[in-house]
């Protein structure tokens, strides 16, 4: 996927928990090509069906939703992840312009 603007295109930092559960990830998508064998379609993308095709929107909020609801994150909707992220960096004491790179603010302003 092509970003909007080329300010857009970045290297986001993550935490060690990030990164392990991204190898994970990948490591249980191998599995899935093996599994799928001719099936499996090579997209690139990251999170895919078991085929290695796009998940569908609709398809992605029925997984989205339980997970959410487990977590307790209430009505949360995919996008305020985004805002999460930031509250709990800031949380966390990440400096506030490291915050503003990873979240690709071209400014950055407090509510």
């Amino acid at each position: 996927m092509t970003p909007k603007t080329n300010r857009s295109r970045r290297t986001v930092p993550l935490i060690g928990v990030c990164v392990e559960a991204l190898r994970s990830h990948t490591r249980r998508q191998a599995m899935e090509q093996l599994l799928a064998g001719e099936k499996w379609v090579d997209t690139g993308y990251l999170f895919t069906t078991e085929i290695g095709t796009a998940i569908e929107p609709d398809n992605l909020r029925r997984i989205r939703y339980p997970l959410r609801d487990a977590a307790g994150l209430g009505e949360m909707r995919l996008h305020d992840l985004r805002h999460f992220c930031v509250t709990l960096l800031l949380r966390l004491g990440v400096p506030r312009h490291i915050v503003q790179a990873i979240v690709g603010h071209a400014t950055f302003t407090s509510r």
